[in-house]
């Protein structure tokens, strides 16, 4: 191998760790949290919010650059009639599956305040984004260039980021534990059938937007005491919503 090309997959192997690591650091940039969904307290800033996403994006487009075709790590749109019906297959899926989880487990739907939602739905769609892009491109589109058939790296992937989202930390739910496997393994299948991630984003996109919507902002699916409802969360209700710690909006 020639030297040059070296150098560029060992580059992109360390933006891609890189990414990784932004990834499991999310909660300290106060996006993309979902364990600690009823604590509140001091808010973290808007910039520090949107500085995750642009290192993640400068990272990408790094790697972008870096490597010789980014159709090797699916960073591409892929093709356009799978694309489509992968992608609504997997947002009805996505919304089917987190409107039951919510119904059975909280008990109720609570949609959040209107302040809530620009941010809010911009944090859902950056972080699946940022998901898609690091474990379904470029971790995927990696291991499938060392060797690995599809259905080991499809597996490989989804437990690294699984890992990355802390959704098998001690006390974390394992309801959202089983959503994240679930949407590794599926967004890893599309990403491989359609040639890119976009149907894999879109998917995990609308999902994630639905999850943020239907739990009023908190994404919390635990089982709650018969006495409180959603209203009840936090230290006096909806109102101080976006008083938490963190937006928490990604698996």
């Amino acid at each position: 191998m020639p030297l040059e090309n070296e150098l560029r997959v060992l580059m992109t192997l360390g933006f891609g760790l890189l990414l990784i690591l932004l990834r499991i650091q999310a909660p300290l940039f106060g996006v993309a949290e979902y364990l600690e969904a009823r604590p509140y307290g001091r808010p973290t800033s808007l910039w520090r919010k949107l500085s995750w996403f642009l290192i993640g994006l400068a990272l990408l487009v790094a790697i972008w650059f870096i490597v010789p075709d980014p159709a090797d790590l699916f960073l591409v749109f892929g093709e356009r009639s799978r694309v489509i019906v992968g992608g609504v297959a997997y947002a009805a899926i996505g919304c089917v599956v987190i409107a039951a989880l919510v119904l059975i487990r909280a008990r109720s739907i609570v949609f959040p305040p209107l302040a809530a939602y620009p941010a809010g739905i911009l944090s859902a769609v950056g972080t699946a984004f940022l998901d898609e892009a690091t474990f379904r491109g470029v971790l995927l589109g990696m291991l499938l260039a060392v060797g690995l058939e599809p259905l080991p790296a499809i597996v490989v992937q989804t437990l690294v980021y699984a890992l990355a989202t802390r959704t098998g930390a001690d006390g974390g739910d394992v309801a959202l534990l089983v959503l994240a496997v679930g949407v590794g393994l599926l967004g890893g299948w599309l990403t491989i059938e359609s040639g890119g991630i976009a149907a894999a984003f879109f998917g995990h996109a609308v999902s994630l937007v639905a999850l943020f919507l239907l739990t009023g902002g908190l994404m919390d699916t635990r089982p709650v005491p018969e006495a409180e409802s959603f209203e009840d969360l936090g230290p006096s209700g909806w109102d101080e919503v976006d008083r938490r710690d963190s937006w928490p909006t990604g698996i």
